[in-house]
């Protein structure tokens, strides 16, 4: 016996809200045809079940506020969503420049508090337990290696981490010109 095509679909959207054509795609793989699919896809969309739109905004507001990603990431995550792309473009269009340097800002330095953070627990492993365990390790490395050696190591350091959120960012989605922008105001010369 068949299913019905209408039962299904509410029942995926008990589960979630999904775009039109992910419902397309999710009656199509239960063995639907074209015109059940859109008989029920244009039922939905007349109670207001599917509203690409609002699907749009909602997911739109959860990246920005959980999430930060740059605009080019956010994009096609709401593309994969199936999300047309008149919605995508409407609400994209409060995306700009300014929201991408505030987000990229927000997450580079949550980046770097967490890198920090996972370095002072490594020197403490390292040394074993104890209050005077990061003086006592920098007193002993700066009486073997001297003070123009130690210099050149934080700055290595620097570099280093420099590159890693550089690299965070870009995965991130974020433009070269807000990365580069991001990175020379955390790390001036």
């Amino acid at each position: 016996m068949k299913k019905n095509p209408l039962s299904l679909a509410l029942k995926k959207l008990a589960v979630r809200t999904v775009s039109k054509k992910e419902m397309d795609a999710y009656l199509a793989k239960h063995g639907f045809g074209p015109e059940e699919r859109q008989q029920v896809l244009r039922q939905l969309t007349e109670w207001r079940y599917l509203d690409d739109q609002k699907l749009a905004q909602y997911w739109y507001d959860y990246y920005i506020k959980h999430k930060p990603m740059g605009y080019a990431l956010l994009s096609r995550k709401l593309q994969e969503k199936g999300i047309p792309q008149d919605c995508l473009a409407g609400v994209l269009a409060d995306y700009d420049e300014a929201t991408e340097s505030r987000l990229a800002e927000s997450l580079a330095e949550k980046f770097l508090r967490r890198k920090s953070k996972s370095k002072l627990i490594k020197v403490k492993e390292a040394a074993g337990e104890g209050e005077e365990t990061e003086g006592h390790i920098e007193r002993a490395e700066a009486a073997e290696v001297g003070a123009e050696s130690e210099e050149n190591e934080a700055e290595k350091t620097r570099q280093k981490t420099k590159e890693a959120l550089q690299r965070h960012l870009c995965r991130k989605g974020f433009s070269p010109a807000v990365i580069l922008r991001t990175t020379e105001k955390l790390f001036p010369e």
